[in-house]
């Protein structure tokens, strides 16, 4: 599990500080205190998968986590650099872009969280595309690499296709993967879509054989159940986390919300939904939604005027404890 600074309410004389800083720039610590830092990759976006007799295509993986607890003296200087999220792709038969990576440096810290790897594709036909890699990370005392996505596989049929979610990040110290897209439906038409990967799971795998499927996004307490076909989705877990103020929802590290997911199987379209903080966003048939912060976006597999969400970018948090009179 990752350090935690546990919520300072209730023991008179500490404030609990947090600061979720999304620019590149410079943090100058207010006082002498222990600091929690923690550097997040971000995302790589989905591929955009070709128009063919065939047609496979992944989602983007998460970026790294890089977590350190260090001592700064009031005035010291942590220098911050954040990694952009990987860029929507809208190109037919494209790979997805990496995200870039975040680092910290200053008065003993040395982080560095890279960028998820963009999602595949290949030309139209029969085959399995492999998922894209998360992100590592390195300089920690916790060091936790991006989630995967998922493979996608299909048979060279017309309108077979088969896309898979964007991966999430590792905040609870597993990056976890989007779920596996399979279609071997012998007819036109058919899709298998896998949702966006959550904080606390796997998004389901999706099974064609001989009907088209689709699953939800993984949550931020569990995974999400496969779907095998199945026209409808299956049912997604909750989306609610531990709650109270000394809980972890008390965190921005702990977001309450799932991943996104586009619900709908078949090739009819339909934009897919932003994933929750951190968690990745599923694959479409139209244009997939956007990771959250350092999480990858969904491959999309459908009509020409469509492309995949753009990933979430890096981001930096910082947790202290500021004692007060």
């Amino acid at each position: 599990m990752p350090i935690s600074l546990k919520s300072a309410a209730g023991l008179g004389g500490f404030l609990r500080q947090e600061r979720l800083i999304l620019e590149s720039g410079q943090f100058v610590a207010p006082f002498d205190a222990a600091y929690l830092v923690t550097a997040i990759g971000a995302g790589g976006s989905g591929a955009r998968a070709p128009i063919g007799n065939g047609m496979a295509a992944t989602g983007g993986a998460a970026g790294g986590l890089a977590q350190k607890l260090v001592r700064l003296k009031k005035g010291d200087v942590l220098t911050l650099v954040i990694g952009a999220g990987g860029p929507a792709q809208a190109t037919v038969g494209q790979n997805g872009n990496a995200g870039g990576t975040t680092t910290v440096t200053g008065p003993g810290i040395v982080l560095t969280a890279n960028g998820g790897e963009g999602g595949k594709t290949q030309a139209a036909g029969a085959g399995t595309v492999a998922g894209a890699n998360g992100g590592t990370a390195s300089g920690g005392d916790l060091n936790v690499p991006g989630g995967n996505s998922g493979s996608a596989t299909v048979v060279a049929v017309p309108g077979c296709s088969a896309a898979t979610g964007g991966g999430a990040v590792g905040i609870y110290g597993l990056g976890h993967p989007s779920g596996n897209a399979s279609n071997t439906v012998a007819g036109s038409g058919q899709t298998s879509f896998s949702g966006g990967a959550g904080v606390g799971g796997k998004s389901g795998d999706a099974t064609g054989t001989n009907n088209s499927a689709s699953s939800r996004g993984g949550s931020a307490v569990a995974a999400s159940p496969s779907a095998v076909n199945s026209t409808s989705t299956a049912a997604a877990p909750s989306n609610l986390g531990v709650t109270g103020s000394a809980g972890l929802q008390a965190r921005l590290l702990a977001p309450a919300g799932a991943s996104g997911s586009f619900p709908g199987g078949g090739t009819d379209g339909g934009n897919g939904s932003d994933a929750g903080i951190f968690a990745g966003s599923g694959a479409t048939s139209n244009t997939s939604g956007r990771g959250g912060y350092g999480a990858g976006s969904g491959a999309v597999s459908g009509g020409n005027s469509v492309s995949s969400g753009p990933a979430g970018q890096g981001c930096v948090v910082i947790e202290f404890l500021q004692e007060i009179a």
